[in-house]
């Protein structure tokens, strides 16, 4: 959910805890109620991948599509050295969240959310501080599963693990870990080992485990489906992960409207709002040369570009380098996507939709694509070239030359991307128009749908109040434990 990035821990511990503040906040969370942020993820073994060198992938589901950018973070650690994150803000708390990302020892790692049953346990959840704490400490998975581990040591601790994470090394460490944890207690974790011969390579997931009963199976299994097929055919590389897998809406369906195709079960959709893919280093390799993919918008309707921890900057058309986070690069790709759909709800977050059209129009997709993907494929050719210069020789790989590709790259795909068309103008006043003539037209369906929402509400409320109050009752209890507190790691 949205607000489980305003963590209640600091008002919950020992001298700073209000009851009437949790009170009034556990109230708000559970009017507010859970926003869906699902989404896929996948760790590919140097063996399975068609290049040596092992991968992970993450697609992003958000209710905000205009919120996403990357940033550069300089070194904490000399041996660890700096890092990426894929990052949104917070609408108006100008709150930063890293979805994961990689560092220049060559490590990297990406979660996909598994919620949790109460809102308060939500809020409390630290899966993205435990991703930017790995990529400030860590060089080894072993050292991301430690920091796990032992996140919930001290006994005044009211944190919540709840994750699907994906993660790599510069040392064949390639794994797929589900973590969940109640409030303050040691998570539990089941390992799978996508170097291990029998695992055929390949782990992928969404946002339900073996601990949480979430929705997403449909989506897991066509993942992993096309994962699979990429594999077998010799051809399980980024570019290609890129352009069928973060990009699938599920083939054409002779039985669907294709102007109304649904993508609610496909990787790609309306909810989708970027995606990473990140290709690592095999033993043996400089891990400089790590390079992080990134799509920042709807990855259907978009283009990946290429950027790299070593380079210890950010191109600027992808940067996150203000207080709403989102990018230059985002808001063209959200502008082209408000093409493919009656209204795309893009702004739910700032203004209420009356109705989120999950349904895409294909014809449209397609002629767009037809547009932008040579657009990708162009710099994913000169990036494979410029990247086997330093491959050859390690002496080429300053952090001024990799930023300079990377921001040439992206200033010549970002210019390539705005001028191919499909363009809606002033995303504000389209959006505002959209959303203003469905009110009017909807207006008495709107008006019962919302007294239908109370009636599900009261009944909601009846039943989540309990569970709301016996989960505060938990951290209070956990975060007044202990006079002493050890701290977080």
């Amino acid at each position: 959910m949205q607000l489980r990035h305003m963590f209640l821990r600091p008002l919950l511990r020992p001298l700073r805890a209000k009851l009437s503040i949790g009170v009034f906040l556990l109230i708000g969370l559970i009017v507010v109620g859970p926003v869906a942020q699902a989404c896929d993820v996948a760790v590919i073994s140097r063996t399975a991948s068609a290049t040596g060198r092992p991968i992970i992938w993450k697609n992003r589901d958000d209710s905000n599509s205009y919120f996403m950018g990357i940033r550069s973070y300089p070194a904490r650690d000399p041996k660890i050295g700096a890092h990426i994150c894929l990052q949104e803000v917070v609408y108006l708390l100008n709150i930063p969240i890293c979805g994961g990302g990689a560092n220049e020892s060559g490590f990297a790692v990406l979660n996909a959310s598994v919620y949790s049953d109460t809102n308060v346990e939500e809020t409390l959840n630290v899966d993205i501080a435990v991703m930017k704490k790995a990529l400030e400490t860590c060089d080894r998975v072993v050292c991301f599963e430690k920091l796990l581990e032992h996140w919930n040591d001290a006994p005044s601790s009211t944190a919540v693990i709840s994750s699907n994470f994906v993660a790599m090394d510069a040392f064949e460490g390639v794994i797929l870990i589900e973590a969940h944890s109640g409030i303050g207690t040691k998570p539990e974790v089941f390992r799978v080992d996508a170097g291990d011969p029998g695992s055929g390579g390949i782990a992928n997931h969404t946002n339900f485990n073996r601990y949480v009963d979430n929705p997403g199976i449909e989506r897991k299994e066509r993942g992993a489906t096309l994962l699979n097929d990429l594999e077998k055919n010799g051809k399980l590389d980024p570019a290609n992960i890129m352009k069928t897998v973060a990009k699938d809406v599920c083939g054409d369906t002779p039985a669907l409207v294709p102007e109304r195709f649904p993508t609610n079960k496909c990787i790609s959709r309306a909810q989708t709002t970027a995606a990473v893919v990140i290709e690592g280093v095999a033993p043996g390799m400089d891990p400089r040369l790590t390079t992080m993919w990134v799509n920042l918008g709807e990855p259907s309707a978009g283009v990946f570009v290429p950027t790299f921890p070593a380079a210890q900057s950010v191109p600027t058309k992808t940067a996150s380098n203000n207080s709403l986070g989102f990018s230059a690069f985002n808001l063209a790709i959200v502008d082209k996507q408000f093409s493919l759909y009656d209204n795309a709800g893009s702004i739910n977050s700032i203004l209420p939709s009356p109705m989120m059209d999950t349904t895409i129009n294909l014809p449209k997709l397609r002629a767009l694509q037809a547009e932008v993907q040579p657009i990708e494929d162009d710099i994913v050719a000169r990036t494979t070239a410029f990247m086997n210069g330093p491959a050859a020789n390690p002496g080429l790989l300053s952090p001024t030359a990799l930023a300079n590709f990377s921001q040439a790259a992206t200033e010549e795909s970002y210019a390539r991307y705005v001028g191919a068309g499909w363009n809606s103008g002033r995303i504000e006043l389209k959006v505002f128009a959209r959303w203003a003539l469905q009110t009017i037209r909807q207006r008495s369906a709107i008006a019962e749908n919302i007294r239908r929402g109370v009636q599900v509400n009261q009944r909601y409320l009846k039943s989540q109040l309990p569970l709301e109050g016996a989960a505060l009752s938990e951290a209070l209890r956990k975060a007044t434990s202990s006079s002493t507190t050890m701290p977080t790691p």
